[in-house]
Formats: C-alpha cells, sequence, structure tokens
C-alpha cells in the first residue's frame, strides 16, 4: 500500500539529517517534487495498523522538519555577519596591494587612449521582416524572416542557453 503525503517547498530538504534525527518502520520512501509517498507492505487486512504507521511516519516527519529548522536557523543568523566578515577581508586585502604599489614610490606609466573602464558597444540590428507577394484578395499571407536573420535569431537564444547555464568556456 502506498500513502501520499503533498507538501510544498523544497523537497530537497527531505534528504537533510537534523541534527536530532528521528527514525520510523516505513519499508519505503520516496520523495517527488510534491509528494512524500510510504509505501507499506502488509500481509493482513489491518486497517488501523496502517493508520497508526501513517500518523507516526507523519509525526516523524513534521518533528524531523522542526528539527532541521531549528539546526538551520542559527547558521541563517550567522551567515550574513559571516558575509560581511568575508567581503571586508576581500576589501582590506585588495587596499593593501594597492597601497603596497603606492608605497613603491615608483610612476606607474599609464597607457595612452586607454580608458579606465571599458562599455560594451551595443550594435542594434534590425532584421528585415518581407511581407510575401502573391493574391491578397483570397488569404492573407504572414510576414516572412530571411534565412539569415533566422538563423542570427537562433544562435542568440544559443548563446543565452549558454549563458543560463554558466558554461565557463563560453
Amino acid at each position: 500500500m502506498t500513502v501520499a503525503i503533498p507538501f510544498s517547498g523544497n523537497g530537497e530538504f527531505f534528504h537533510v539529517h537534523p541534527q536530532a534525527l528521528q527514525v520510523a518502520d516505513i519499508v519505503e520512501v520516496s520523495i517527488s517534487d510534491t509528494e512524500v509517498l510510504l509505501r507499506y507492505r502488509r500481509l493482513d487486512n489491518d486497517a488501523a495498523a496502517i493508520k497508526r504507521s501513517y500518523e507516526a511516519a507523519l509525526q516523524m516527519l513534521r518533528q524531523n522538519l522542526a528539527n532541521l529548522k531549528t539546526s538551520a536557523d542559527p547558521f541563517n543568523l550567522k551567515l550574513e555577519g559571516q558575509i560581511r566578515q568575508e567581503l571586508q577581508s576581500r576589501k582590506a586585502k585588495l587596499l593593501a596591494i594597492a597601497n603596497m604599489v603606492e608605497a613603491l614610490g615608483l610612476p606607474i606609466k599609464r597607457r595612452q587612449g586607454v580608458p579606465t573602464t571599458y562599455a560594451v558597444p551595443i550594435k542594434k540590428r534590425k532584421p528585415r521582416i518581407d511581407r510575401l507577394q502573391g493574391p491578397t484578395d483570397k488569404v492573407q499571407l504572414e510576414p516572412t524572416l530571411d534565412l539569415e536573420e533566422y538563423e542570427n535569431i537562433l544562435d542568440i537564444m544559443r548563446n543565452m542557453v549558454l549563458v543560463k547555464q554558466g558554461v565557463p568556456w563560453y
């Protein structure tokens, strides 16, 4: 018999063990995107026993999630401070490097004609959209794209997929 318990949120938290873990006598558990599935194998038809097992498992899940929250909350509260400390440490290190270069007392030769910042030039393309020529009394013809423009659109889409995936070699 399989019992489905719906949930909302991130199902990956069911794979994280809290510091105080409780276990139950469930034969098999699986997690989908929206449900916890409890599978029981019983030879008898004792509905009351299955209901007791289900209620015990549900209580165990609730308790383990509460224990996980209790474990995670202090970590989450400290996280912002740790990030700020790490950023301040990194900033201090970079400033120390910059001050060391200044402390050398040597003139720094700047290259001529090189901007201190760089802006990527944006060149907008305007695709050419043609209307097909033909009989206009019967059928309204759809606009068409040149094959070169179509390939350019596909290239842009492929590039955006790589950007979204975070591929480092692109």
